[in-house]
């Protein structure tokens, strides 16, 4: 499905090594998983949250 929609190739940060990509995709937020994303990704990186209580 990536690749239909133009996406090369999709990785978890976990299976990474010294690879850079033009852009990243958090659904974490937590501060400790965006902050390792910056060090793989050189262009963008797209932070997905849901607010929680009012």
């Amino acid at each position: 499905m990536l690749k239909r929609r133009g996406f090369t190739e999709a990785k978890l940060v976990s299976d990474l090594t010294v690879e850079k990509f033009d852009l990243g995709y958090d659904c974490v937020g937590a501060a400790p998983s965006v902050q390792n994303l910056f060090n793989f990704v050189e262009e963008h990186i797209v932070i997905f949250g849901v607010l929680r209580g009012n």
